[in-house]
């Protein structure tokens, strides 16, 4: 049993076995999978190099800016009934992508780099939870390099603290509050919407008024739930709150002028603005919230990390992510139970998960996404020696192009999305890859034995017989690959 559970805590929790891993923890892997809820003390090394929030954003500035020179220049039209100054918004973002590429390059090999060669791999399968929970995506011209940022800044050093903690630290990052619009959420009766108003006489775009994106999403995916409780009227009135919660341009310009903008904080880069702000009170789920300036948004937070339908939402959500499509009732109260009694502390959550037998049912349940598919993959067979671009091909191949959700709800977290016939066949033709790769490296290489290593009690009895009698070492390693024993956890 303890080596069943040692497969189960790699595989289910992880990202996968490496060689000898499932024997070394045997003994406790409940334990091993508890040491790993303690915060990290320190950046990883491969992650050193991920640009922060600020070298991202001063990238993207200047790419702006050479868009913008070339349209003075008459090098790329407009486009019709828009800003002058902006060119056609498919050719610009283009080649604003283009222009942050290398940072996106060195982001995704850093991530690449660490999900593969952690000693703490339970602890970076919950930051990726985090950070597609609260989704930015690259989709987004100006949101395309500081999507790696957000991940250090966000998910990274509260994914085990307290719920409120990651709410506050996310709905304040300046590449959430680009992704979701909220720069432009003006308060209709506040100052700057007096004042913009004039200026879109002359510029139809200009915002003058409510963006309710970041207080729908805050609402509807990060803490209450579709079915939480909320009305429209709250979704209005906490977009009032959040008027005046933007990015401080004056300082990520003056930093870009004499060079220091990469060592801006997401901190630094908040700001909220009094004079853009919607005055008065404002109820949200039958509350009244003073008008505290930026206080008057943290109380609502608050109150949001508190209620209970954002523990229930949360605790269905983890279960669904590392149990089941559909998991057991009684799990997702035990998770529950666990947020309300610890303030949303997430490691004690994430301590009930470990504790919940019913985390431990030994057949397999969900369907791994395309990077958990390469994570495992490359792990499993120490893989580190890659070229991060054709990775980054091959998982966008497959259904997952890297840091691009295409929504604010994250990329899906279902078997039957994933299991469409193209993305099914991407992935035999990657393992049919990966699998010619190594049996060429290591002319040795035994496919069963590479199975039992990696899998452990949880390599069935019809796989094990497929890949003996494979016709070569490749064609029995990419059957492994491909099984439903090694594609499921």
């Amino acid at each position: 049993m303890t080596m069943l559970n040692a497969a189960i805590a790699v595989r289910r929790f992880g990202y996968g076995a490496r060689f000898g891993e499932i024997e070394a923890i045997a003994k406790d892997p409940r334990n091993w999978l508890k040491a790993q809820l303690a915060p990290e003390k320190e950046l990883p090394a491969a992650l050193q190099n991920v640009p922060n929030v600020g070298e991202s954003m001063g990238m993207f500035a200047r790419a702006l800016a050479r868009v913008q020179q070339r349209v003075a220049r008459g090098e790329a039209p407009p486009t019709a009934n828009a800003d002058p100054t902006m060119p056609n918004q498919d050719a610009a973002e283009q080649s604003i992508r283009e222009a942050i590429r290398p940072l996106a390059t060195r982001a995704y090999s850093a991530r690449v780099a660490q999900s593969i060669g952690t000693d703490r791999p339970f602890y970076e399968r919950i930051v990726h939870f985090w950070s597609n929970h609260f989704a930015v995506s690259a989709q987004k011209a100006q949101v395309n390099a500081g999507v790696a940022a957000f991940e250090k800044d966000v998910a990274r050093p509260h994914a085990v603290g307290r719920f409120e903690t990651l709410l506050v630290a996310s709905s304040q990052h300046p590449a959430m509050l680009a992704y979701l619009d909220n720069i432009s959420n003006i308060g209709p009766n506040s100052p700057a919407a007096a004042r913009l108003r004039a200026v879109a006489e002359r510029r139809p775009r200009a915002p003058t008024g409510l963006n309710e994106n970041l207080a729908r999403e805050i609402l509807e995916l990060h803490t209450l739930g579709v079915n939480g409780g909320y009305g429209q009227a709250d979704v209005t009135n906490f977009a009032k709150v959040l008027t005046g919660w933007g990015i401080n341009r004056r300082a990520a310009q003056e930093a870009g002028r004499d060079g220091s903008i990469a060592a801006l904080s997401a901190r630094d880069l908040f700001q909220f603005t009094p004079f853009a702000h919607e005055p008065g009170a404002h109820v949200v789920l039958g509350r009244a919230y003073a008008d505290q300036g930026e206080r008057q948004g943290l109380e609502v937070l608050e109150t949001l990390a508190r209620h209970p339908s954002t523990a229930k939402f949360i605790a269905l959500k983890i279960a669904k992510h590392f149990v089941a499509d559909e998991p057991p009732s009684s799990l997702v109260v035990k998770l529950e139970t666990a947020f309300k009694r610890h303030d949303g502390d997430m490691a004690k959550v994430f301590g009930a998960l470990i504790d919940a037998d019913e985390a431990w049912d030994p057949q397999p349940q969900k369907y791994l996404r395309p990077e958990e598919f390469m994570f495992a993959t490359l792990r499993g067979l120490n893989i580190h020696d890659f070229p991060v671009e054709r990775l980054a091909f091959s998982v966008e191949a497959m259904g997952q192009r890297p840091f691009s959700p295409p929504g604010p709800d994250g990329f899906a977290d279902n078997a039957d999305f994933w299991l469409s016939p193209d993305f099914v066949w991407r992935r035999a033709e990657w393992a049919m890859l990966i699998a010619r790769n190594v049996a060429n490296v290591a002319k040795d290489m035994q496919p069963n034995r590479v199975g039992q290593a990696l899998l452990g009690p949880l390599l069935t009895a019809a796989t094990a017989e497929a890949i003996s009698r494979a016709e070569s070492p490749a064609q029995g390693l990419a059957l492994l690959l491909a099984s439903a024993d090694f594609q499921r956890r």
